[in-house]
């Protein structure tokens, strides 16, 4: 009867990880992405100053929750969306709109990858 309720146990703390790097990874998924997307449309209207502050928000909310983060996801993945994130605030500086979109839509689209690679479907648990 031990043994079975340390397992129930050490199932219920398996099972509470795993909810909470799902809930994590989506958390952290909307507010980069809703700073990039931000930093996509002050560009995208010629404001290069609010876009690099928002480049720089999202680099600072990724970097700060990149160890936590780093449990969860492949290290690959996130060290594209890292660079990606690194050089945008630089290219929004320069005022390189074209360099600044391409880094700001890589980002995007490894972050979107990231994301859909942590719902919670059938596909995604085998």
């Amino acid at each position: 009867m031990k043994r079975l309720i340390v397992s129930l146990v050490l199932f219920a703390a398996v099972l509470g990880v795993c909810v909470f790097g799902v809930r994590f990874v989506k958390q952290s998924y909307e507010k980069i992405n809703s700073e990039l997307i931000c930093s996509e449309q002050c560009a995208k209207n010629g404001d290069f100053s609010g876009a690099a502050k928002a480049a720089k928000r999202a680099e600072e909310i990724y970097t700060k929750r990149e160890q936590a983060l780093a449990a969860f996801i492949k290290h690959d993945i996130l060290d594209e969306v890292g660079v990606c994130l690194a050089a945008a605030a630089p290219l929004a500086e320069k005022e390189s709109k074209q360099e600044f979109l391409s880094a700001v839509s890589q980002a995007k689209v490894a972050l979107t990858h990231i994301r859909n690679d942590h719902k919670f479907l059938l596909g995604n648990l085998f």
